[in-house]
């Protein structure tokens, strides 16, 4: 418990103290994937809550390094007298410093990786971390596409159906290979309208006994260092079905249109 200074009442030393986490039994990374605009950081937000997972802000790191995952860079390796395994040990070195000063300030010892981008790299997390549980959150293309025009701004032709479907697809081939014990589907629409359901099932599978803390995940902040008072660039967030047809009407229909001719067996796969 930090030092309540002249300035400080107790109540709101208590509101600023740090969250009090648990270090975890199960010594597994977590990747959080999607689609832009599915839920990912929902999810984050969810599981950061968690007694015994941190699950810091967005981190694309791994993707662009995974860009340097081809031929022409392991033979510029050798040319400096690495090894790609050692190679890799610096990368998994750099990313989880970065995890871990999060983790750490919880007093938590186990990390969730949230980045949309992943979706697209699946194999090279499976590279970097052989033993990684990957949960892949899928949300309604309709309401995606929406979404993504909100938040980035319009865009040409078809690119945000495509970014669906590439996202989608790749994740869904990549956890094919992982198997069920390491790769699990949840859908947007069901985490938002049964959390509680969804979640115990989602958190079991991780491994972590249940707690309560994780439907209270708007009573904290989710930024270092993390505090019991909530942020005032953060509103206080709450799980609700509101976002659920917001595309129903698409400003454009193309971007649908090439999610129906690329991505109909998703679509049929997911029941959207």
């Amino acid at each position: 418990m930090p030092e309540v200074t002249r300035s400080e009442t107790a109540s709101e030393a208590s509101a600023n103290a740090a969250v009090k986490g648990e270090p975890s039994e199960v010594e597994r990374p977590i990747f959080l994937v999607g689609c832009f605009r599915s839920g990912t950081t929902l999810l984050r937000l969810l599981l950061d809550s968690h007694p015994r997972i941190s699950a810091g802000p967005e981190d694309p790191l791994l993707y662009y390094l995974s860009q340097l995952d081809n031929d022409y860079w392991r033979s510029t390796l050798e040319g400096y007298g690495f090894t790609e395994e050692e190679w890799l040990t610096k990368v998994r070195g750099t990313f989880e410093d970065l995890q871990s000063r999060y983790a750490q300030s919880q007093g938590k010892t186990r990390w969730a990786d949230k980045a949309p981008q992943s979706s697209l790299i699946i194999g090279f997390l499976d590279k970097l971390y052989p033993n990684c549980q990957v949960v892949h959150i899928v949300r309604n293309p309709r309401d995606v596409i929406a979404s993504n025009r909100v938040k980035f701004g319009k865009a040409k032709g078809a690119f945000y159906g495509g970014r669906w479907v590439s996202h989608v697809r790749s994740a869904e081939l990549g956890g094919a290979r992982l198997g069920s014990d390491r790769f699990r589907t949840i859908r947007y629409e069901d985490l938002v309208t049964s959390p509680e359901k969804v979640l115990k099932d989602l958190i079991a599978w991780l491994g972590e006994p249940w707690s309560d803390e994780v439907l209270r995940f708007g009573d904290r902040t989710h930024f270092y260092p993390p505090t019991v008072k909530a942020q005032k660039e953060n509103r206080r967030v709450v799980i609700n079905d509101r976002s659920i047809g917001r595309g129903k009407r698409l400003e454009s229909l193309v971007p649908l249109f090439y999610v129906r001719l690329r991505g109909r067996d998703l679509v049929r796969k997911f029941g959207y």
